[in-house]
């Protein structure tokens, strides 16, 4: 059962984060530093047909969404069926895509144009946001993808990145059927601000949201 969270959130004092329609808590069932249920099953690539279907998604979205796109968490592996790859080979060649990680993922420039990295933790979110800025003249983004710290505490830290969204933007959020910070996070969303879509809801699959404006 997902309760209301009133307290302290790292370093912040958050009434109700915008695009939320309260601020979520898993405790004291669950803690919100936890990145995986204790029954959490890896669906490895290939081992169904669900794997395909979200990378026809994420293809989809990219093709359509506009101008570029912010990826937290990249692709470990260099391979082309990753989420990673499929965003920065079929995205707009003047878009740029920007992945940020706190592991070395620095092959994830290889795959496109406009392609960069940063090794970064995500909570840093000013010096991100000013990366984007100064650096790369990002203002705005036209996809933002949260597949991070799977934690409750960690994507809402990430949620904090929906504010670079362009109004005609979108957003995907990968395991949310399987982990706890994505399926709190997603039940708090305020369904008045944006459409919800989760195509394998109800599928053996790590799970995908995408999430749009109501009023795009």
């Amino acid at each position: 059962m997902i309760h209301y969270k009133p307290d302290i959130y790292i370093k912040d004092v958050f009434n109700k984060p915008y695009g939320l329609n309260y601020l979520p808590t898993l405790e004291p069932n669950i803690s919100d530093n936890c990145d995986c249920f204790k029954n959490y099953r890896s669906f490895r690539d290939g081992e169904s047909d669900n794997s395909l279907k979200v990378l026809e998604l994420v293809t989809e979205v990219v093709q359509k969404a506009p101008m570029n796109i912010l990826e937290i968490g990249v692709s470990l592996y260099d391979r082309e069926w990753t989420m990673s790859n499929r965003l920065t080979g079929y995205k707009d060649y003047n878009s740029k895509y920007v992945g940020i990680d706190t592991q070395n993922r620095e092959h994830v420039k290889n795959w496109g144009t406009n392609s960069y990295f940063y090794q970064i933790n995500s909570r840093e979110f000013d010096i991100v946001k000013c990366r984007l800025n100064q650096l790369l003249g990002i203002y705005s983004l036209g996809l933002l993808v949260i597949d991070g710290d799977h934690s409750l505490n960690g994507i809402l830290a990430d949620w904090k990145y929906v504010e670079l969204l362009d109004k005609k933007g979108y957003i995907l959020i990968h395991d949310s059927n399987t982990h706890p910070g994505p399926i709190a996070l997603i039940e708090a969303i305020d369904r008045k601000i944006f459409n919800v879509e989760e195509p394998l809801k109800n599928n053996e699959d790590h799970g995908i949201a995408l999430i749009s404006y109501k009023d795009k």
